[in-house]
């Protein structure tokens, strides 16, 4: 008699397995996934200063596997969300939240918006939003100034290359300024929260999605 043995259906687990690499933008990051019984490992490894990173609070609740990076010597942390499509093709989602600073030249524009103006306590947080922000890690500048009515005038632009990006779907939720960014010629779009702290710091939340594709994997 033969006896056959079903063989085992793959789940969405079992997919996350391989080296994965961004199929639409040019990353410079890779993500090799190993799934054991107990843990899923994560290492991350940035093809051009060849930093390799270990993944930390690491969690799949049976559809998505969240963690987090950490770069002690700049204090960049970011959260992320892999939710695999099938063995080949994954959802990625990127959330950074670090701290932007205001430069010092600008600095002076917060107290010539409220001058000789009573302020109310969310008039206050918008005025603390104004000026150009800026962060070590990031070749981004955001120059935000009011305009009519109740939406700011915002301009991102690249201290690398000098590009413009588009702005737009303004909402203000009485704590936090969000927007869209959207390269003008790469499509490369995110979503930005800027969460006022002081007039000189506010948190800046950026998500980004992109697509993930499979290198395979070498034991």
């Amino acid at each position: 008699m033969i006896v056959k043995f079903a063989k085992r259906r793959e789940s969405p687990r079992d997919w996350l397995k391989g080296t994965w690499e961004c199929r639409d933008l040019d990353a410079p990051m890779l993500y090799c996934v190993r799934p054991t019984p107990n843990k899923i490992e994560i290492l991350t490894l940035d093809k051009i200063s060849f930093d390799i990173r270990k993944a930390t609070r690491v969690v799949w609740n049976g559809q998505s596997l969240r963690f987090e990076l950490y770069w002690p010597e700049t204090k960049y942390r970011t959260r992320h969300v892999f939710t695999p499509i099938n063995a080949s093709e994954m959802r990625h989602e990127c959330t950074c939240r670090n701290a932007w600073t205001k430069d010092t030249d600008a600095s002076q524009q917060n107290a010539n918006v409220s001058k000789g103006r009573r302020l109310t306590k969310i008039s206050k947080l918008k005025t603390k939003l104004i000026g150009t922000w800026t962060a070590d890690y990031s070749p981004l500048t955001y120059q935000i100034n009011r305009s009519r009515g109740e939406k700011f005038d915002i301009t991102v632009t690249s201290g690398w290359k000098g590009v413009f990006y588009r702005v737009s779907n303004q909402e203000w939720d009485d704590k936090a300024l969000s927007f869209d960014v959207v390269g003008q010629r790469s499509g490369w779009r995110f979503r930005v929260r800027l969460i006022p702290i002081s007039g000189r710091r506010l948190i800046m939340e950026e998500t980004e999605w992109d697509t993930l594709e499979n290198l395979g994997w070498n034991e």
